[in-house]
C-alpha cells in the first residue's frame, strides 16, 4: 500500500546509520588487530620453544651487536659474535682479541640490546672446532687454551681426533683433551680482517 509520501520501505530494507557502519568497522579492525597480536605472540612463543642455544648465537651474530659469552667456570667474554660453526663459536673483543669457545662451554649468551628468542635456525657454518683447528696447525698460530684450571699457550703444533697439541715457549709439546678445552685463544690471529665461512 502506497501512502502519499511515496512507496512504503520493505521492513528488511532498513537504512542504517552511518554511526552504526563506522562502530562496525571499529570492531571489525580491532578483532583484526587483536588475531594479529595473538598470531605475532604464538610465533614467538613457537620459535622460542624450537629454539636452540647455537641458533641464538648465530641471531646475535647476523645482527652483528655486542654481546657478553658466560663459559663454564663463571669466565666471561664481551666482545662480537664473528663466527657461529656447528661446535664452536667465535667471539671478537673491542681489543680485537678473538677466541674460539666450543659450543657446550658456553652456559648464556645476551645482548646489549634487546633480544628476540632464542632461534631453530642452523649455525651459520658447517665448520666445527676441530677442523678448523686442524686447519691451523703447524702454521706457527699463537694460542692460550683453558681446560677448566688449566691454561697452557705456545704454537698450536697438532690436532687430532680428540686431541690439540701445543708447543711451548720451551719447545716441549703439552697434548690437551679436545672436549676439556673452554676456550682459545688466537694470540697470532691468522684471521684477522676475514670473514669465516
Amino acid at each position: 500500500m502506497a501512502s502519499a509520501a511515496g512507496p512504503a520501505e520493505p521492513a528488511d530494507e532498513r537504512r542504517s546509520d552511518p554511526g552504526d557502519a563506522d562502530a562496525w568497522l571499529a570492531a571489525t579492525r580491532a578483532d583484526e588487530a587483536a588475531r594479529v597480536r595473538s598470531r605475532r605472540t604464538s610465533l614467538v612463543r613457537q620459535r622460542a620453544e624450537e629454539g636452540t642455544l647455537l641458533g641464538a648465537i648465530a641471531d646475535l651474530a647476523e645482527r652483528q651487536v655486542l654481546g657478553s659469552v658466560v663459559l663454564v667456570g663463571d669466565r666471561r667474554l664481551t666482545g662480537w659474535l664473528d663466527w657461529v660453526g656447528a661446535d664452536a663459536v667465535l667471539v671478537a673483543t673491542a681489543s680485537g682479541q678473538r677466541t674460539l669457545v666450543p659450543a657446550r662451554a658456553v652456559v648464556a649468551v645476551s645482548a646489549a640490546d634487546r633480544s628476540l628468542p632464542p632461534s631453530p635456525r642452523p649455525p651459520v657454518s658447517a665448520a666445527d672446532l676441530q677442523g678448523l683447528l686442524t686447519g691451523l696447525a703447524g702454521d706457527g698460530v699463537r694460542v692460550a687454551a683453558r681446560a677448566g684450571a688449566t691454561h697452557e699457550s705456545g704454537d698450536l703444533a697438532h690436532v687430532g681426533v680428540d686431541v690439540v697439541t701445543l708447543r711451548r715457549d720451551d719447545r716441549t709439546l703439552v697434548h690437551l683433551a679436545l672436549g676439556a678445552i673452554d676456550e682459545l685463544t688466537l694470540l697470532d690471529d691468522p684471521w684477522a680482517g676475514a670473514a669465516l665461512g
